[in-house]
């Protein structure tokens, strides 16, 4: 499958995340997505579509997994991370641009420090064009 789907694939970012304990940018490498563990866990689940109207909905979700034991585990998520709802803590949102800025290898490590200080900042720029330039090669 390609990045773009696995990342809307719930049984695959499921099965990742139960073997990672988190999901990230290197989990849609073609490595990754052709590990043949992390596929075969995948195949056991089922996604089960609710009264939701939107198809294309974030939340609210339920996750039940069923144990091999006979013991069912159940979350409910009202507000997805990183959403309004559900913000990231500050230091989280730091490690995620971080591990996002590592990705382009052809950005400057010293440059990530300035655009971050920048983004925090966003509510008092005076021009956001700074963030374009910031981001650009």
């Amino acid at each position: 499958m390609s990045p773009g789907y696995a990342r809307l694939c719930l049984p695959y970012v499921a099965a990742v995340c139960l073997r990672r304990g988190t999901v990230g940018l290197g989990d849609f490498s073609a490595a990754a997505l052709s590990d043949p563990q992390t596929l075969e866990l995948a195949c056991c689940f089922t996604v089960l579509v609710d009264a939701n109207p939107d198809p294309n909905a974030l939340a609210p979700q339920r996750v039940e997994i069923d144990l091999a034991e006979g013991r069912t585990v159940a979350c409910a998520v009202t507000a997805v991370l990183g959403s309004p709802g559900r913000p990231l803590a500050p230091e989280a949102a730091r490690a995620k641009f971080d591990a996002c800025w590592q990705t382009v290898p052809r950005f400057p490590p010293q440059r990530a420090a300035a655009l971050w200080d920048t983004i925090t900042a966003l509510e008092g720029l005076e021009d956001v064009r700074v963030l374009g330039t910031m981001a650009a090669p």
